[in-house]
């Protein structure tokens, strides 16, 4: 989670003869699969990728990100350039202790990763049975192919969800 605090409207105050800061909010944003799915049904695209973003789609992003209650719209047009880098820096995070590298040479992945496929591979590496088989045979149907480190990446994850859950799939 990030917390900001988004400026309120600089007034001069008379009798302290100073300027002042009025109204100062602040902001916890949570940067998250349901982030990315709330952004991606408003545009019907990708979030995550190398594809750039107008001004409109990331204050739509931040909006989605928003934890804090009853908050104004006019206070995301108050974002200063510090919190505009500072949520940037956020975003960007790895917020992991796994690292995958690209082996030399192979080729760069084209798959299109979106909230929906995430769920996809949590719920197919994850849930025992066959909870929820009709989304687990629609997400199958796309001819995805996974290169270089995604294919460890799904493995990798696979095998450590399967054992901590105790599915039934880690029995087979």
């Amino acid at each position: 989670m990030l917390i900001i605090i988004v400026l309120g409207t600089e007034m001069f105050d008379e009798e302290k003869q100073e300027f002042v800061t009025k109204g100062d909010i602040t902001l916890e944003l949570e940067h998250s699969l349901v982030s990315l799915s709330k952004w991606e049904s408003i545009y019907e695209k990708p979030f995550l990728g190398k594809n750039e973003k107008t001004t409109e789609e990331i204050l739509t992003y931040i909006k989605v990100m928003t934890l804090t209650p009853n908050i104004a719209p006019e206070v995301y047009q108050n974002l200063s350039k510090s919190n505009i880098e500072e949520i940037n820096k956020y975003i960007d995070a790895k917020m992991t202790a796994t690292w995958f590298h690209d082996s030399p040479g192979a080729p760069a992945s084209r798959d299109v990763i979106t909230a929906e496929l995430i769920y996809y591979w949590m719920i197919r590496i994850c849930l025992p049975g066959n909870w929820n088989l009709v989304i687990a045979q629609a997400a199958e149907t796309p001819k995805i192919t996974f290169n270089g480190t995604e294919i460890a990446a799904v493995s990798s994850v696979s095998r450590i969800a399967e054992s901590a859950s105790g599915s039934l799939i880690a029995a087979r």
